[in-house]
């Protein structure tokens, strides 16, 4: 058996085995295995599907991951902004848990947002000090004896 990367399938059927897409579907590329089935034919795959598969033993290509390192580069720099932004409101001397609360009354959410607020204002609250008094600089409970959202 050999096998090669080609432009397009050529020989009947010349469709990807996995997801059955045409010679006329647009790919990238096409991995002709070499191979023939008896009533299918000459087997390929095409880019989308072979880059499935060879993920599911842990290879990533260049592009992949490259792609992943921006997106993790993204995700560190919003991380950063959030944590300044969390510990600007500490220095400010506004009450963290009120901040906190008040977010969770007012803005719900289902995706979990809870967790990650909590865990972002405790690193945040280990780092520096934080105001645990009523002060003029607190966030007040908008609306005194209502029950708060769960998320």
């Amino acid at each position: 058996m050999f096998a090669e990367k080609v432009d397009s399938p050529h020989r009947s059927p010349a469709k990807c085995k996995g997801c059955g897409a045409g010679s006329l579907v647009e790919r990238k590329w096409w991995i002709d295995t070499g191979t023939i089935e008896e009533y299918y034919g000459r087997v390929y795959y095409c880019n989308i599907c072979f880059t499935e598969f060879v993920n599911l033993v842990g290879y990533y290509s260049p592009e992949q991951v490259a792609e992943l390192e921006q997106d993790n580069r993204n995700v560190r720099q919003e991380l950063k902004e959030l944590r300044e932004g969390v510990a600007a409101v500490g220095v400010l001397g506004i009450d963290l848990d009120a901040a906190r609360r008040f977010v969770q009354d007012h803005y719900v959410s289902t995706d979990g947002a809870e967790g990650r607020l909590d865990e972002l204002i405790a690193r945040t609250a280990s780092s520096g000090e934080q105001d645990s008094g009523e002060g003029p600089n607190d966030i007040p409970d908008p609306k005194p004896g209502r029950k708060r959202a769960s998320l």
